[in-house]
């Protein structure tokens, strides 16, 4: 119930362009908070073992003709500068032939 009431809230401050409501959730809410609670957090965190960051690597798909082919790189370095190629060209670590080229049209206003 409380979530879905801040949630209510957050979306007319935003849809209202409301300011001094967001200033003051943010005040209420966000700035201030129990140390103790953060500390009990953080221990449970720590607890948990997990890795400071994942680095996660996508399905690739290419298309031939009419068939869509699906490839699972096992490389997260080249994943990463095929991304980068979307808005850097240079960084294109796949042949020509394995391109999957991205194509982006301007809405006209």
């Amino acid at each position: 119930k409380g979530v879905g009431m801040l949630l209510a809230e957050l979306m007319r401050i935003k849809a209202e362009g409301d300011y001094d409501g967001i200033k003051a959730l943010v005040q209420k809410y966000g700035v201030k908070f129990d140390p103790k609670l953060r500390d009990e957090v953080v221990e449970r965190y720590k607890a948990l073992n997990l890795p400071a960051y994942f680095a996660g690597i996508n399905s690739m798909l290419t298309l031939d003709g009419q068939k869509v082919e699906i490839e699972y790189p096992r490389n997260v370095e080249k994943q990463y500068l095929f991304y980068g190629a979307m808005y850097d060209p240079s960084l294109q670590p796949y042949p020509p032939s394995k391109r999957l080229t991205i194509k982006t049209t301007k809405s006209k206003k």
